[in-house]
């Protein structure tokens, strides 16, 4: 199957395990399928889900979706293996031209689902396994060599990850192991990577002897034409006053808590400044109580999810915008970015040099007295109005320019 004539890529399947929450990979998958589409490519997005969820406020409906329809529980393996029959027989019928996957353990999922079956798979890394605590395959002995490389080579990865971990277990130690290989093995496999970061793009070559590309897509065109209404607080009820703004999943790794912390010190200071906090996440509760603990129930705003129609609104709102992921790369930056916002990001995340330079952004180490320094300096400014960067530098950061880079890669790898 899958003899081609030519280069030109006619259909794509999109391979995802999960598809549940409007987040930042979901983001780039679905804004990746309606660039294709909008090319005449045929796409399908092929996901391990059990039914459709309501994601981004139905956006994104007109694109075709396959879901597995059953419980979605690797726990079982059965369970695994009929996944594995309906992700195949899928393919075999669609015949696509290319697969994408988002993540290594999809690589390693799609891999072992096409067995004997030669169609070319391409690979985004959104989320480097050093970003996540609990992804113990980086302790594994196939990867022992780069570990303290990795783990030394950023702040949040020191914080995130203990320089050593005792997996107990023999049997998890061993799956851990397996997992591992199974990894580099199947990653190795794909081309092209693409990932987020030069920081990613070294980690890749370190672990895997791989060469990746940097995509940096994260916006669509039409931002860069956003017109601000002065008048916008009224609209959704919130005072005036200085506005800090969080936006992020409400999970320990987005540092949500530290974005707190340090504002219950300006606000000591500053009476009439406010704190904005958007975005859902198992978090939340504990967030919330921390919240009311520090007192500042009526200076902290949980607002939960931004539906798409509002979210520009509120960043044009406020008057500085808070990142401080464990994360090489965030989509929300560059969306504060193009909207002309003050910005305080971790040194996790990686900016290109140009950007370095500019007064819009203040970087920060990811603790309480860094944020807390750069919250007042930009108080101490009376909030001064950010410089305004030319559209065509900004343009570089569109999902439009980055996924023709990437279709041009896989023409020319087909």
């Amino acid at each position: 199957m899958n003899k081609r004539k030519s280069n030109k890529i006619n259909s794509i399947v999109w391979f995802v395990s999960t598809l549940s929450q409007s987040g930042g990979g979901e983001r780039l998958l679905f804004e990746g399928a309606s660039f294709f589409i909008n090319r005449g490519i045929r796409v399908k997005v092929l996901t391990l889900e059990t039914a459709k969820r309501d994601l981004f406020n139905n956006r994104y409906d007109n694109i075709d979706t396959v879901y597995y329809g059953m419980s979605n529980s690797y726990n079982n393996i059965l369970e695994f293996f009929k996944k594995l029959h309906f992700t195949r027989k899928t393919i075999k019928l669609i015949n696509p031209d290319y697969i994408i996957v988002q993540s290594e353990n999809n690589a390693i999922f799609i891999n072992l689902a096409l067995v004997f079956i030669k169609i070319p798979i391409a690979l985004f890394i959104f989320g480097q396994m050093f970003q996540f605590k609990n992804d113990l395959t980086k302790y594994a002995f196939i990867f022992k060599k780069q570990f303290s490389l990795i783990r030394n080579s950023m702040e949040g990865y020191k914080k995130e990850n203990p320089a050593t971990k005792h997996i107990i277990s023999l049997k998890k130690r061993l799956g851990n192991e397996i997992i591992a290989f199974m990894r580099y093995y199947f990653v190795k496999k794909t081309s092209p990577i693409f990932v987020l970061s030069r920081q990613v793009k070294w980690e890749v070559q370190k672990l895997y002897n791989k060469k990746a590309h940097v995509f940096k897509g994260a916006v669509p065109l039409e931002i860069l034409n956003y017109k601000e209404n002065k008048k916008i607080r009224n609209k959704f009820g919130l005072p005036d006053g200085p506005m800090f703004f969080s936006l992020s999943r409400l999970v320990p790794k987005k540092n949500v808590e530290l974005c707190i912390h340090s504002f219950k010190a300006i606000s000591t200071k500053n009476s009439t400044a406010f704190l904005v906090i958007g975005g859902t996440g198992f978090h939340k509760k504990y967030l919330e109580e921390l919240v009311d603990n520090l007192g500042m129930k009526n200076k902290v705003y949980f607002i939960g999810y931004i539906p798409d129609i509002d979210l520009w609104d509120y960043y044009s709102m406020c008057d500085v915008f808070l990142q401080l992921d464990v994360a090489d790369f965030n989509i929300v930056f560059y969306e504060a970015l193009c909207l002309g916002k003050k910005i305080i990001l971790s040194v996790d995340t990686e900016i290109d040099s140009w950007l370095s330079n500019k007064e819009n952004v203040v970087m920060v180490k990811p603790n309480i007295n860094s944020v807390i320094n750069a919250m007042e300096r930009i108080i101490s400014e009376n909030l001064t109005p950010p410089l305004k960067i030319e559209k065509q530098l900004l343009k570089q950061y569109t999902w439009e320019y980055n996924y023709s880079k990437v279709l041009q890669l896989l023409s020319s790898n087909a």
